[in-house]
């Protein structure tokens, strides 16, 4: 099985269009480079979905390849699962997608002909094929395979059951959570399945069991991820990662479940599980999953490592999760939420989704109004060339806003529910829109990302030693250039066009890069991340030249306010009584 994972080329995970993202060419990736790497992770990413979904259940695989009802009806007719959305189904998309390779925007002299099949209509339906037929023999090795695995899983719930009394276990995959529950329960256990199509009602049930006030003491709750976040369920003492995940914040969400300060546990007890070298997780693994994400829905501008695939320490991954001062940037998995917004069952759904991004409909800004018990806005917030659109939240006229894909996905999934009502536009509408907008446009600076923010800082802290130094020597044309620079790090957002802080904060970076690089060389490719804290003694002791300032800082453009940049925008709006 994990020979023709190996074989698969990947076709479905190509997307719409083929070109080099502008961030890479920014990092001086070529063309052809990108093409090699493009073919690699395709063919990467398709196997880390087969082997992720194996590593999760049987009936999780077949799933993958040929669809929900299939699954069920092949590996648990006895059994009565959830009503959950159906999903997988990838042989029949595939049959489907044959004949319509993405579109080349690359140079016309990289279509080699080893790699016709991403260009190539007829060898682009053969690749599919071949590819469904790969994934067929797949879907039948995971059938005839034992339930051992499973069974071993099920034995270790109810024996932590009798141990400890509240056991929460975590699956990304719902299928296999369903097939547990179900099992548990024929077994005499009692068992709960939470998943995000619970929704609110699920989430209150948690509480009600899990909580501090809890009065149950016997519950093996089986969740996935959308209940790996913002939930206090510290009455358990103990949590089993059912697949190994391959985000260290999952990994640090889950726990953080019954990981809390007010425990009335002394300690608690983290299950990881310990896979058979052939299908445990890859260290390019731990960031295959951002990679796909960020590559379907909005554009893939990460660049995968090299590295030989070599298989994952379960016990040095547990350890990066628990240990409290791990910082998880650089394996910040911040597109999951977005993804289930565009799954089945989604605000979304992956039907409405393919009509909106293939539309060909041009459109300034869209506006919905609704009833709300108290003011809040969702923006999304244009930027320069093409960069993808901000997503913003602010809940309330003056609170702090919120760009954490995670937070707002959950929050719009929590109001914009089916009994949500739309709101008329009226003065009480108005008023709070242009309160609103005006909270947006200040606070610009808050809306970039982490790294640019404490780009801009770092700037903040180096220019003026800079400075110093040139005037100390009498470089007045350098001292001149800084002060033209330290304006730009630190303008205010107005009403009239100002240096958009996300390219002065890129200039900065670009600046920089030689230093972090050196850096990098030094601390050896096993070392810790390189922050960019830990070149600022570096960086004050050796200022750029003249010239490296000029270069990098030369094109900064210049970037409307921010109420000129909604693109879309969701109110809510007080009723009556609100």
């Amino acid at each position: 099985l994990v020979a023709l994972a190996g074989q698969l080329k990947g076709v479905g995970r190509l997307g719409n269009v083929l070109e080099l993202p502008p961030a890479l060419a920014l990092e001086g990736m070529t063309e052809e480079t990108y093409l090699d790497r493009f073919v690699r992770s395709a063919a990467s990413l398709a196997r880390h979905l087969v082997l992720d979904c194996l590593r999760s259940s049987r009936i999780a695989l077949y799933e993958h390849v040929h669809g929900t009802t299939a699954a069920v009806e092949r590996l648990a007719p006895r059994f009565k699962l959830s009503n959950k959305a159906p999903t997988g189904n990838t042989a029949e998309k595939l049959q489907k997608l044959g004949g319509s390779p993405p579109r080349w925007a690359l140079s016309e002299a990289l279509k080699r002909p080893d790699l016709d099949w991403i260009w190539d209509p007829g060898a682009h339906r053969r690749a599919c094929q071949a590819d469904a037929a790969l994934y067929q023999q797949i879907a039948e090795l995971a059938a005839g395979m034992s339930d051992a695995r499973e069974q071993e899983k099920l034995r270790l719930l109810e024996r932590l059951l009798n141990q400890r009394g509240l056991v929460i276990a975590f699956d990304s995959h719902v299928l296999s959570l369903s097939l547990f529950a179900a099992q548990l329960a024929a077994a005499g256990a009692p068992a709960k399945l939470y998943s995000g199509d619970g929704g609110a009602p699920a989430k209150a049930h948690a509480l009600s069991s899990l909580g501090l006030q809890s009065s149950d003491d016997r519950l093996i709750a089986l969740c996935s991820d959308a209940f790996s976040e913002g939930m206090n369920l510290q009455k358990a003492s103990v949590v089993v990662h059912l697949d190994t995940p391959t985000v260290i914040r999952t990994a640090e969400q889950r726990a953080g479940r019954v990981d809390r300060m007010d425990s009335p546990h002394a300690e608690v007890e983290i299950w990881w599980p310990r896979e058979p070298a052939a299908f445990a997780p890859q260290r390019k693994e731990l960031l295959r999953e951002r990679h796909e994400v960020v590559s379907s829905l909005i554009g893939a501008n990460l660049q995968l490592p090299d590295e030989p695939d070599t298989a994952v320490d379960v016990e040095e991954l547990a350890a990066r999760a628990n240990i409290d001062q791990q910082d998880p940037r650089d394996l910040f998995d911040a597109f999951r939420p977005v993804r289930a917004i565009t799954e089945e069952g989604g605000l979304v759904g992956p039907v409405l989704y393919q009509q909106l991004r293939t539309s060909q409909a041009e459109l300034v800004s869209a506006v919905s109004l609704v009833d709300s018990d108290a003011p809040w806005g969702f923006f999304a917030v244009g930027a320069l060339d093409r960069v993808a659109p901000r997503w913003i939240l602010i809940d309330g006229m003056d609170a702090p806003p919120v760009a954490d894909l995670a937070k707002i996905a959950a929050v719009l999934a929590e109001r914009l529910g089916p009994n949500t009502q739309a709101h008329p536009i009226d003065t009480a509408a108005e008023a709070v829109i242009q309160r609103l907008i005006g909270r947006l446009s200040s606070c610009e600076r808050e809306l970039l990302p982490m790294r640019r923010r404490r780009a801009l800082a770092q700037a903040t802290a180096v220019l003026p030693a800079w400075r110093s130094g040139a005037a100390a020597v009498g470089d007045h044309a350098k001292v001149a250039l800084i002060q033209r620079i330290e304006r730009m790090v630190s303008e205010t957002p107005t009403d009239a066009p100002f240096a958009d802080p996300r390219s002065v904060a890129d200039a900065w970076l670009r600046l920089i890069r030689p230093v972090q690089r050196e850096q990098l060389t030094k601390e050896g490719r096993r070392r810790r991340l390189v922050t960019l804290d830990d070149l600022t003694k570096t960086l004050l002791a050796n200022p750029a030249d003249t010239d490296q300032l000029r270069r990098c800082f030369r094109d900064i453009q210049l970037l409307p306010p921010a109420a000129e940049r909604v693109i879309a925008m969701i109110i809510g709006v007080p009723g009556v009584g609100g």
